[in-house]
């Protein structure tokens, strides 16, 4: 045998083993509700996304979705645990999360990443169907309280199919165990919890939390004659009016508390919990093409369960890649902006977020980011009008492609207040947020600072009355702004006047407004503002009275009222000048009174 066929022979076990262990071709499917880029077999994946596309079209039977209110959803299907392992999620301490798969929602995307067969891991399975009923629940017509939305995402999270058709709803019985032996949380403490109380994010606490509205959804969504379902309608019906929660539940009730309270009791302990079958939508059927897939597609899916995961050197990596392939795509721009937003470093992510707007980015983070980092601008120069509107028409661009962005509704009402003028697109989407979100009271409050920019100054004060009535939505800050704006708008008419009456020069007639306007009440800053224009007109005052003195042919007067005026200890710099340029005029006019005779006591 030849050197050169001997070695050849000798390599051969050895190219069999480094193709053995060769990470597999990514490929790619577009479901209808998801993309798909995976390593696993044609056969695996359109299994995994027809059992996906059944399950949304299961929950939609019970929730109406606004499919424009989805963010774009993307499926990474590793081969096998190893390969998904560099993706595993980075916890609050530094430790990875090794579980099966996981899912990610952020503002304007959301991924799935999964190592192991949905059908092998029933805990992985229940964790990715529970937070992907969050991704569908994010885009219903209002926002669901958090009671609701638990509820809603536990009661989905033993979806199955059979060959019978889908299961939805089947008891969860550490859930039916909890709620026999603790002491339930009232209903009315269970509505108004909300993400950051200790109800939600205790570990002991937040189990209770989440049986009790795991119980009280099931029991709407599952109980006979849909029945349960009209209440839902019609809760979220007065929700979308602006009702609060328990105007809300009583519109959709009709029944106090404690009755529903017993009705879960009698529906959990009684028997009476069930789940539901029901055929599967055609339209849940997958039919796309499985085609391999292109390098950027993988790259960017890639970056962003790296992203979703907090391993950051990882997602740039992947990143830097796809700018390697594509630099004129706009998703590599896109992450980039979202890691350096997240390291805060904000001129940085701007700068991308530019980049891919000029690439077409269709991603309304970018246009949030912009907008911030315009704020930031305008507010260090000092110019937080000028900019504005460019201000406010990125947000809206941002609510156009994601209309339930809720930080974009919310900059928006903060910058309504910089605006030169209002306008109706302006005011539209702030009503529009308010149905969205009618949780959050400080759109009502940008409200009305644009209602009253168009003169309505009843209906503005209308508004921030609202606002502050949110007693229990309301933060101090947003107090703040709202009691504060009340205040300004009130003494709006007295601060005309005195800058009216300045412009004529009638400045004891402008000084007696401004004492008028010192008797209303309003905050310290707002206070020693007016306390400061107050000693401005008192010297203006009295410089004009000084003046006349002069005018009327009596410039010894005039200079003794100058000498009073410059002997007075709290004028600063500019008034102390303006004073001694007085007196050395009249003294160059009139040299006979240098060493004017002071008159007898």
């Amino acid at each position: 045998m030849s050197p050169r066929r001997f070695l050849a022979a000798a390599l051969f076990p050895l190219a069999l083993a480094l193709a053995a262990t060769a990470a597999p071709k990514w490929s790619t499917l577009q479901a209808p509700h998801c993309l798909i880029v995976s390593q696993c077999s044609e056969r695996e994946t359109c299994e995994w996304a027809n059992d996906f596309e059944q399950f949304v079209a299961s929950l939609r039977t019970r929730l109406n979705i606004e499919e424009a209110h989805l963010t774009p959803l993307t499926v990474v299907l590793f081969s096998s645990p190893e390969r998904f392992a560099a993706y595993h999620p980075v916890l609050a301490d530094g430790r990875r999360n090794k579980g099966g798969g996981y899912c990610i929602s952020l503002d304007s995307w959301s991924a799935i990443g999964l190592g192991k067969r949905f059908q092998d891991d029933e805990e992985t399975r229940r964790i990715i169907l529970h937070e992907t009923t969050h991704w569908l629940t994010a885009a219903a017509r209002t926002r669901l309280p958090p009671w609701i939305n638990e509820g809603f995402a536990e009661s989905f999270s033993t979806f199955r199919v059979e060959k019978s058709g889908a299961v939805a709803g089947e008891p969860i019985l550490p859930h039916v165990a909890l709620l026999r032996q603790a002491t339930w949380v009232p209903l009315a403490k269970l509505m108004l919890t909300r993400q950051g109380d200790k109800l939600y994010t205790d570990t002991e606490r937040k189990r209770l939390f989440y049986a009790q509205s795991w119980l009280f959804v099931h029991r709407l969504l599952f109980q006979p004659e849909s029945h349960g379902i009209e209440q839902l309608n019609r809760f979220f019906a007065a929700r979308l009016r602006g009702a609060d929660q328990f105007t809300a539940f009583k519109l959709a009730f009709g029944e106090d508390m404690a009755a529903v309270e017993q009705a879960c009791r009698d529906y959990a302990f009684g028997g009476a919990v069930r789940f539901l079958r029901f055929p599967v939508p055609a339209e849940a059927a997958v039919t796309a093409p499985f085609t391999p897939a292109a390098p950027y597609t993988v790259e960017i899916a890639l970056a962003r369960l790296a992203v979703g995961s907090r391993n950051e050197a990882l997602a740039r990596q992947h990143t830097s890649r796809a700018l390697t392939l594509d630099p004129a795509a706009p998703a590599a721009y896109e992450l980039v902006a979202c890691l350096e937003n997240s390291r805060g470093q904000h001129e940085a992510a701007a700068a991308a977020a530019r980049q891919a707007l000029e690439r077409g980015s269709r991603d309304a983070l970018m246009h949030l980011v912009v907008a911030h980092a315009l704020i930031r601008h305008h507010n260090n120069r000092g110019t937080p009008a000028e900019g504005a509107r460019e201000i406010a028409d990125h947000l809206a661009r941002a609510i156009a492609l994601q209309p339930k962005l809720r930080s974009a509704y919310v900059t928006l009402a903060s910058v309504a207040r910089a605006l030169p003028a209002a306008t109706v697109a302006d005011a539209q989407l702030l009503v529009d947020g308010f149905k969205l979100f009618p949780d959050a009271p400080e759109l009502l409050i940008g409200l009305a600072a644009l209602v009253h920019k168009d003169g309505n100054d009843t209906r503005a004060f209308e508004l921030l009355d609202l606002a502050l009535g949110h007693d229990d939505l309301i933060d101090d800050k947003e107090r703040a702004t709202a009691e504060r704006l009340r205040t300004e708008w009130k003494v709006e008419p007295l601060r005309k006047q005195v800058n009216e009456l300045r412009k004529q020069r009638r400045f004891r007639d402008a000084l007696a407004v401004c004492e008028t306007l010192l008797q209303e009440p309003m905050q310290q800053t707002m206070r020693q503002f007016w306390e400061n224009r107050r000693d401005e007109l008192r010297f203006d005052a009295a410089v004009e009275a000084a003046r006349a003195a002069e005018k009327a042919g009596d410039p010894a007067e005039a200079l003794r009222q100058f000498e009073a005026l410059a002997g007075q200890p709290d004028l600063d710099e500019r008034q102390t000048r303006k004073v001694r340029e007085h007196l050395e005029r009249i003294r160059l006019s009139h040299p006979n009174l240098q060493n004017p005779v002071s008159p007898a006591p």
